[in-house]
C-alpha cells in the first residue's frame, strides 16, 4: 500500500505523521513524506532550508526505525494541495493521510483550507486525523491564498 503524507513541520504534520506510521505499519505499506514551499519566484531562502532539512531528518528517522519511506519536496508557485493531490496521482497513492485541526466556517472562508482542498479532489481515499488542539499554536495554521 502507498500511504502519502503531506509533510509539514507542525504538529498538525506530526499528527499525519504518527497516524500514517501506524496504516504503514499495520498494513505493510510505504510511505512517501510530500513537502512544499510555495513562493512566486525561485528565492525561497531559509524557509526551502528549514523544511527541506525537517523533511529528511524525518524520512531518515522513519527509515531508521524500520519504515520504508521515501521523501519528496518541490518550490514552486501551486499550492500544497495542488503539489499533494498531483504527486498522489503520479505516484500512485492507495491513501492520502493528513492533520486537521477544526476551523469556523469564517476561518474557512477567510483561510482557506488545504485539508478541504484534498479531502473534494482526492482520487483515493483520505484519512484525516484531528490534532490534539492543546498542542496546537494559532502561528501553524495553514493558510493558502
Amino acid at each position: 500500500m502507498n500511504i502519502l503524507v503531506p509533510f509539514l513541520s507542525t504538529e498538525l504534520g506530526r499528527t499525519a505523521v504518527r497516524a500514517a506510521v501506524d496504516e504503514a505499519t499495520m498494513r505493510g505499506g510505504t510511505l512517501r513524506l510530500v513537502g512544499h514551499v510555495r513562493v512566486s519566484n525561485s528565492d525561497a531562502g531559509d524557509q526551502v532550508r528549514v523544511l527541506r532539512a525537517a523533511l529528511e531528518r524525518t524520512a531518515a528517522e522513519l527509515r531508521e526505525r524500520g519504515i520504508d519511506c521515501e521523501d519528496s519536496w518541490s518550490v514552486g508557485p501551486q499550492t500544497l494541495s495542488a503539489r499533494v493531490l498531483g504527486a498522489a496521482a503520479d505516484w500512485p497513492a492507495d491513501l492520502i493521510v493528513m492533520g486537521y485541526r477544526k476551523r469556523s466556517r469564517v476561518g474557512k472562508l477567510v483561510l482557506g483550507s488545504y485539508e478541504q482542498s484534498i479531502l473534494l479532489h482526492a482520487d483515493c481515499p483520505v484519512l484525516a486525523v484531528l490534532a490534539d488542539p492543546s498542542h496546537l499554536r494559532a502561528s501553524e495554521g495553514i493558510v493558502e491564498p
